[in-house]
């Protein structure tokens, strides 16, 4: 401890902090953490905590650094503070946080494939609103609840097993049989304005184009899903990968309008020439 001490004040006089420290003499160190010691950062000015546990400016979180925090600056300790509270808040399986992570990451996808890669003049703001309203339906409240609620109670154990049974589930049951009809009414409602049968119909010679799309990235991918990363985490994570597969989804419904159009072109011209 004493040598824990020394080289805590060497550190501050490096930083050029001034602030007392706070006395470790009287205070247990944390046995299962390396250079860990319980204290209170701000002893001085808000008073001795009772069982004076790690503090970061109001809240309790495992220290992440290979040095002693009392040699950080104010700045960092407010950079550190707001990753440590994004942190938190994205690994308690909060909804809320799924709706708006996984909307605006929908609807920026759409916006990165129509201006960037289609150099649009203009932003189909209807086409951008499917893709925002499909984020926060499909992918921030059904992927949520399966993923975080329902899949540990239906696929209990984090084995091998579990894993394959979740990735075959979410492949060959969730994508053709919600992700893409999900996507295909949204885009009926709000772009085409027919009813949902129009919108089954056009899914139904479309299906297996954009499944076989969607296989040949998530397969791969959910096996890290399923497998690898924690339960809570599994929204945020799929909604970093899925950002470019989503611009992938807008630039291919876009080549399928294109080619539905064409065709519907050529049958007014057949009939035209029949008449």
């Amino acid at each position: 401890m004493a040598n824990l001490l020394v080289q805590m004040q060497a550190r501050r006089a490096i930083a050029g902090i001034s602030r007392p420290m706070v006395q470790l003499s009287k205070i247990e160190p944390v046995a299962h953490k390396p250079f860990v010691a319980t204290y209170d950062m701000s002893a001085q000015y808000m008073g001795q905590l009772r069982n004076a546990k790690q503090f970061y400016y109001g809240f309790t979180v495992p220290l992440p650094f290979p040095f002693h925090p009392a040699t950080l600056r104010p700045s960092q300790w407010a950079i550190t503070r707001a990753l440590h509270r994004f942190k938190n808040y994205a690994s308690s399986g909060s909804w809320s946080f799924a709706v708006v992570l996984t909307s605006l990451k929908a609807g920026s996808a759409d916006f990165l494939a129509q201006k960037y890669v289609e150099k649009r003049d203009e932003i189909d703001m209807k086409r951008l609103a499917v893709f925002t309203a499909f984020g926060a339906i499909y992918s921030g409240t059904m992927n949520h609840f399966l993923y975080t609620k329902y899949y540990p109670i239906w696929f209990r154990g984090n084995n091998v097993g579990s894993a394959i049974r979740m990735n075959f589930t979410d492949n060959f049951i969730n994508t053709p049989f919600l992700f893409f009809p999900t996507l295909y009414l949204l885009k009926e409602k709000i772009i085409g304005g027919g009813s949902v049968w129009d919108a089954f119909a056009k899914y139904r010679a479309e299906w297996y184009e954009g499944c076989k799309t969607a296989w040949g990235i998530w397969i791969p991918m959910h096996v890290i899903t399923f497998g690898v990363v924690p339960t809570s985490l599994r929204t945020p994570f799929t909604t970093v990968i899925s950002f470019f597969y989503y611009c992938s989804v807008s630039l291919q419904q876009a080549r399928f309008d294109e080619r539905r159009k064409l065709l519907e072109a050529d049958v007014e011209n057949e009939l035209k020439k029949q008449n």
